[in-house]
């Protein structure tokens, strides 16, 4: 039963948005995996990831297991998990950054990230900012842990520490002097970089982190947005294979007896045909080519008898009329019209035959080799 509702909350989901059933599938498979969670939670879920795989150009399994393995290494309960993609969508938006590389850079800096005192998502906003400035992460978070470690022995915040670095690399009174200081923290390759991203504004050390309340919806909406009528098809077409996919099930047993009773007729014929004698099968071979030869003949001639049964029946309803023209009906009507239609059908045969008179002979001449 579980497996059933699995299939159907699949098919669901190909039949109401843009996507194909391997990916519900999947999504419906790997979110019940991983999540644990089955009936309408599932199906939200699953649909949510899927949005969010098309929208970061990203395979919606791996994005499944990288964001749970990311969640599990932070502590983030699964009603949360929705939230947690708008985040990354958000992140990935405003900088540029690949999520799965994102996730996966959660994850093994989680815990120098703790040490430091980062929340989920002041981490998730650092390290994005860090990737989109070509920032070498484990060289940007080694030199904050030592410039928080000196803060600590003067018994200052971890907040207050990052609020007076940013100031100092800002109010620099030239670009020199905040490489200068930057790179006693974070070295001389990495220094520069980040004094330049703090100077020009593009990283901010004391203003990390995302307004959560305002992140709810991102992933849908950002979805919605980009679709276009081609897109707006995509449920309608798996409807229609659906529906299809369940008669073909439905009428299965009937298809299948069909095909065998039409397996069984070509198995006899075949069995027939392999019986005759070259001769025998020469002189059929003959016969059906005549009737190819003679098939324009035969329709000739039915075209005319058909024509003049028309022409016979509309004159019987006019004879009604009396006079002369009763006369001339009868006439052709009785033993002359049946004269007409017989000379019409025999000069028919006549033009048919002066048209196909060579090859008629080369098949009386292949019937004598046979006889």
């Amino acid at each position: 039963e579980a497996l059933e509702d699995m299939q159907n909350r699949a098919r669901d989901i190909a039949k109401t948005m843009p996507t194909d059933f391997a990916t519900a599938g999947t999504a419906v498979g790997e979110v019940n995996t991983r999540f644990g969670l089955t009936g309408d939670a599932l199906e939200e879920l699953s649909v949510k990831f899927i949005k969010f795989a098309e929208l970061n150009d990203t395979d919606v399994s791996s994005s499944i297991d990288n964001v749970q393995s990311m969640m599990a290494a932070w502590n983030v309960e699964t009603e949360d998990a929705g939230l947690m993609l708008d985040m990354l969508t958000k992140a990935g938006q405003d900088s540029g950054v690949a999520v799965d590389t994102l996730s996966q850079q959660l994850m093994q800096n989680k815990t120098a990230l703790d040490d430091m005192g980062f929340s989920l998502d002041e981490s998730v906003d650092l390290l994005a900012n860090c990737e989109k400035n070509g920032i070498d992460t484990s060289t940007m978070l080694g030199g904050l842990k030592k410039a928080l470690v000196n803060s600590a022995k003067e018994g200052k915040s971890s907040a207050d520490a990052l609020s007076e670095l940013q100031e100092k690399l800002v109010g620099a009174e030239s670009d020199a002097e905040a490489s200068q200081i930057a790179m006693e923290l974070f070295g001389n390759k990495a220094g520069p970089a980040i004094a330049d991203a703090c100077r020009d504004g593009r990283l901010s050390l004391e203003d990390l982190g995302y307004a959560m309340e305002d992140l709810a919806g991102t992933t849908d909406s950002t979805f919605d947005e980009i679709q276009d009528p081609l897109d707006q098809m995509t449920p309608i077409l798996n409807t229609l294979k659906d529906t299809g996919a369940q008669l073909v099930t439905d009428l299965g047993p009937m298809i299948v007896e069909v095909l065998g009773t039409i397996s069984d007729g070509v198995s006899a014929l075949n069995e027939w045909w392999s019986s005759l004698d070259e001769n025998q099968k020469g002189v059929i071979l003959t016969f059906a080519g005549l009737l190819a030869i003679l098939g324009p003949v035969l329709s000739i001639v039915g075209s005319v008898i058909s024509t003049i049964g028309s022409l016979v029946t509309i004159m019987g309803a006019a004879s009604a009329g009396g006079g002369v023209m009763a006369t001339v009906i009868g006439a052709l009507t009785g033993p002359i019209g049946i004269a007409i239609a017989a000379v019409a059908a025999l000069i028919a045969i006549g033009v048919a035959l002066y048209k196909n008179w060579d090859t008629i002979c080369q098949w009386a001449s292949t019937m004598r080799q046979k006889v």
